[in-house]
């Protein structure tokens, strides 16, 4: 909590406060009651427990990790065209967006086991119960062999708790390129990669991801992930079909793309240059978040404006993609812009 001597210095209008009460009834910041496994996903951590987290996963979504993940978009594709044939050979109307939710929801880690699962619960009650799902996954996957375990977002995080990769946190701190603290390895660390001459007690420790992080980390992309990749597709598929000569072009893309190539993976997919316009105007026009905020640590100055230790940066993202000064007709779909 702050002065308002803060905003003054700040530069910054606010309305005068009212004796005693201050701001309180024009603004009021409600309650988070967040709770275990929730509050171990990466959205919700800080500081050195985001950069722990943060540097034992990213190895987890390299470039060569997530093309093992191919097969199974083109098997969650499949079914997505399979159901859209059944509603275009209707020859009626029909809401697009179902077949694309269930297409997102066929995508994560978790939908198979769910679909043996889920039973008619309340909604108090769910989030309990797809955290406990998930724990029950994460164990049938450690009693699989390892050829048979689906390479998922779960196994990928799966991988990095036993994994030696890791991202040093100077990739995160320069300023504190020691990262976490140090203690003597152990005989599975990899320290053949320090100098010999180097004291042990200067060997950096394994950083190790809990159960509860790794269930945080499921539960966000199962519940989060979903929404709003099927509501970018949707809103792709609705300004398609009101601008058909961008539907011409998309179609005739898509159509050479297969003279050449069987199925799409990995590497062949940079080439649909005109759909990648047509998806990033979509998310511009209907971006999934309209704002993001970061937490300010020290007290800094930013082109001219004093930002103080503690507060929150709030970037109007929706705002900024319907400015005409960096969007000339800002309303209009242009993919080409």
């Amino acid at each position: 909590m702050y002065p308002f001597s803060v905003l003054s210095r700040c530069g910054i209008k606010h309305p005068k406060p009212i004796p005693f009460l201050g701001n309180l009834l024009m603004f009021r910041q409600t309650l988070r009651f967040a709770t275990k496994p929730m509050t171990d996903c990466l959205l919700m951590l800080r500081d050195e427990q985001w950069k722990r987290v943060r540097s034992i996963l990213t190895p987890s979504f390299s470039s060569a990790k997530l093309k093992e993940m191919v097969p199974l978009i083109n098997t969650a594709t499949d079914a997505l065209m399979r159901n859209l044939n059944v509603a275009a050979e209707s020859g009626e109307a029909f809401d697009i967006h179902k077949p694309i939710v269930l297409f997102f929801m066929a995508f994560p880690f978790i939908t198979a086991p769910l679909a043996r699962l889920v039973p008619n619960k309340r909604r108090d009650t769910m989030n309990q119960f797809f955290i406990n799902s998930i724990q029950k996954i994460m164990k049938q996957r450690e009693e699989q062999p390892a050829e048979q375990r689906r390479r998922d977002f779960l196994q990928l995080m799966l991988d990095a708790r036993t994994s030696k990769e890791g991202v040093s946190l100077e990739h995160f701190d320069a300023a504190n390129p020691a990262g976490d603290p140090q203690s003597e390895p152990s005989a599975s660390d990899p320290v053949d990669r320090l100098p010999p001459q180097e004291p042990s007690s200067r060997r950096p420790k394994k950083k190790m991801i809990t159960e509860d992080e790794i269930v945080g980390q499921a539960f966000v992309f199962l519940l989060a992930g979903y929404e709003t990749s099927s509501s970018a597709l949707a809103f792709t598929c609705y300004l398609l079909a009101i601008h058909p000569e961008c539907q011409s072009k998309v179609q005739q893309e898509v159509d050479e793309f297969y003279t050449k190539h069987e199925s799409p993976d990995y590497t062949n997919v940079q080439e649909l240059k005109y759909l990648d316009m047509v998806l990033s105007e979509t998310l511009r026009l209907y971006p999934p978040g309209f704002r993001f905020g970061r937490d300010i640590d020290q007290d800094c100055l930013l082109n001219g404006q004093f930002l103080p230790r503690g507060a929150t940066l709030e970037v109007p993202v929706g705002f900024l993609h319907y400015d005409p000064e960096y969007w000339p007709e800002p309303e209009r779909f242009l993919p080409e812009r």
